[in-house]
């Protein structure tokens, strides 16, 4: 979070060093997007899911993947 905020005043700022800050950014999210996924998939965490955390696997992480695709295009 405090990355993506750095992000967001340097894009105020400073425009030239942004976006360095925001593909740092990228970068971290895609590692930490797919450990998540990697622990889940090994956890089985798929199959177990119920109630919120079912919430949270089928509709919130497909959107977290679109909007790293929407930061990067």
């Amino acid at each position: 979070m405090i990355l993506a905020v750095i992000a967001l005043v340097l894009l105020r700022y400073r425009p030239r060093i942004a976006v360095i800050v925001i593909w740092v950014l990228v970068a971290e999210t895609i590692l930490d997007l797919s450990n998540a996924t990697i622990a889940g998939i090994r956890d089985g965490l798929f199959a177990t899911a119920s109630g919120v955390t079912w919430l949270i696997l089928n509709f919130y992480v497909p959107l977290l993947w679109v909007s790293l695709a929407l930061i990067v295009w």
